[in-house]
């Protein structure tokens, strides 16, 4: 026969299960309000001069530069806490990191399921058929969303320039990171951000949400590394905005850190 107090017991035992199942979900990157400082660009590049003398047949050799009008770049340094909270953010503990390891993302959409992450294919089918089932804990390529062909349409980058897409992600070598507890190990293109150490970058990747169809502009944490313009900095990015002919319009981008 089974007493009152077994039916207490497992009552108690339900109860505690239902309370301690909401909380038993992965980690995803959270929203954050970035505070932004000065924006710069490179000086116009003043002429040279050449003598010009009527018979004569003179080679020049010329090198020029050309600012990009594909990417926006962005670098600093991240704080953060880890924190143990409840759904009201009403806060346990803390642990205050000054140099904490982790990534920035930027993207276009203010939503994203973090659960679905991918690696940007710059070759995928361009479909949006369904995907294959994701395997616990380990971050795959997408394979029939955006391409590479298709996101230059998105921001007018024509098939000749030297600073598309495909000619900035052109490496798969980058750190293991974890996003949303998948993990992702040299699979994604990679970005390497010129540093003004000799041999030291900053990696960025692509990655890429399939329900929202979003592309994700990923920056790996560093700690307190010499940046391109000789400062400290945990992070630099580049995102892209199309800057080509008659358009002066910006693009917004949405921000999110996933600390560890």
């Amino acid at each position: 026969m089974i007493k009152n107090s077994d039916f207490f017991v497992w009552g108690l035992f339900l109860s505690l299960l239902i309370l301690l199942v909401p909380y038993v979900i992965a980690s995803i990157p959270q929203g954050v309000d970035p505070e932004e400082g000065n924006s710069t660009r490179p000086p116009i590049q003043d002429p040279q001069s050449v003598e010009a003398q009527a018979g004569n047949v003179t080679e020049l050799n010329i090198n020029g530069f050309a600012t990009t009008k594909t990417w926006q770049g962005y670098f600093g340094n991240v704080s953060g806490t880890i924190r143990l909270a409840d759904a009201s953010s009403n806060i346990m503990y803390n642990w205050t990191q000054a140099n904490p390891r982790g990534q920035v993302y930027a993207t276009t959409n203010d939503t994203i399921l973090w659960e679905n992450i991918q690696c940007f294919n710059l070759t995928a089918s361009g479909t949006f058929g369904a995907e294959p089932p994701q395997e616990p804990g380990v971050g795959k390529v997408n394979l029939n969303g955006l391409n590479y062909t298709q996101l230059h349409d998105m921001f007018n980058i024509p098939a000749y320039a030297a600073d598309g897409v495909n000619n900035t992600f052109i490496s798969e070598d980058h750190d293991v990171f974890y996003t949303a507890s998948l993990q992702f190990n040299s699979i994604c293109p990679t970005a390497k951000l010129f540093t003004s150490v000799p041999g030291e970058v900053f990696q960025n990747v692509l990655l890429y949400e399939p329900i929202s169809r979003s592309v994700i502009f990923t920056a790996l944490l560093e700690v307190q590394k010499l940046g391109f313009d000789n400062r400290s900095h945990d992070f630099q990015m580049i995102v892209l905005d199309d800057g080509r002919e008659v358009d002066i319009d910006t693009t917004t981008y949405y921000f999110f850190v996933e600390i560890e």
